[in-house]
């Protein structure tokens, strides 16, 4: 909890005295109100994946918590929240999501080569035997972001030593039988997330992130810029993957740069991308 107040600036966390919760027990009431209205509507849903529990939270949010009127200041929720609106900051999406990873510190071997809860990742030579920092989700090391002096630098992958062959390609997992499970006799929590769903109201889809339409720009430019027999988009791809996003105008200008007047670029394609990226820092 410290670590997330400080990265989103929040003033010092304020703790309540053992036995003596007065004016800092909403959460507690929210919580009560919550198990008692929503988890309960849950289990007489047809509610089977996390993204349907999150649709059918936001619907009983907006449909019933925010309208229901409090018994204390006479408004809803959701007119309480509008009086304040001029008074709303708001907080990067990055910066948010680097708020609640966890972070751990490492140093790199000469050959760039760290080691996370037993796994082993590789980063660029330029932090080779360097101590850095890095966040991550625990339940998803298939990727963490490495960062130096409060700075982005890359995002790591596993470290895989490939064969010079390349694999046979695996058959696909069958998928797997659907379960057969009753459906509800009322499901109310369903119901409102129909009604919010008229009202105009759209799920949005997991946050990522980057835009990928980010990365497409920067692929066609360089597809414009370079030669073909140089161009390669999964080169490209994979390594805005792991240094990206970049501003698409800004990328282009520098790869414009650094092309200069020559008709034809014909260095490899990580000559270039190397060169925005310095460019871009």
């Amino acid at each position: 909890m410290r670590h997330i107040v400080a990265t989103l600036g929040i003033h010092a966390i304020v703790f309540t005295e053992a036995y003596r919760p007065e004016g800092h027990g909403k959460i507690e009431a929210f919580n009560r109100l919550a198990k008692a209205a929503f988890v309960a509507e849950v289990k007489a849903s047809s509610i089977r994946t996390l993204d349907e529990l999150n649709e059918a939270f936001a619907a009983w949010m907006q449909q019933e918590y925010n309208r229901r009127v409090h018994s204390e200041t006479g408004q809803s929720p959701e007119e309480r929240f509008r009086e304040g609106l001029q008074e709303l900051s708001y907080i990067d999406e990055q910066q948010l999501g680097l708020a609640f990873r966890w972070k751990e510190q490492r140093t790199a071997d000469k050959t760039g080569v760290f080691s996370l809860f037993g796994t082993r990742y590789q980063v660029g030579a330029e932090l080779s035997r360097r101590r850095f920092d890095i966040y991550f989700d625990p339940e998803m090391l298939d990727e963490v972001e490495v960062h130096h002096d409060g700075h982005f630098v890359e995002r790591c992958r596993p470290l895989e030593v490939h064969q010079h062959r390349r694999p046979k390609p695996q058959p696909d997992d069958q998928a797997l039988p659907p379960t057969d499970a009753p459906g509800p006799v009322v499901d109310w929590l369903g119901h409102l997330v129909e009604k919010r769903r008229d009202e105009g109201f759209v799920q949005p889809a997991a946050s990522a992130s980057r835009e990928p339409n980010q990365d497409d720009a920067v692929v066609a430019a360089l597809q414009r810029h370079l030669a073909s027999e140089v161009f390669d988009e999964a080169v490209a791809r994979d390594f805005l993957r792991r240094y990206g996003p970049f501003d698409p105008q800004r990328a282009e200008a520098a790869l414009r740069d650094i092309v200069g007047d020559v008709a034809v670029a014909t260095h490899h394609i990580t000559f270039y991308l190397q060169a925005i990226r310095q460019a871009l820092k």
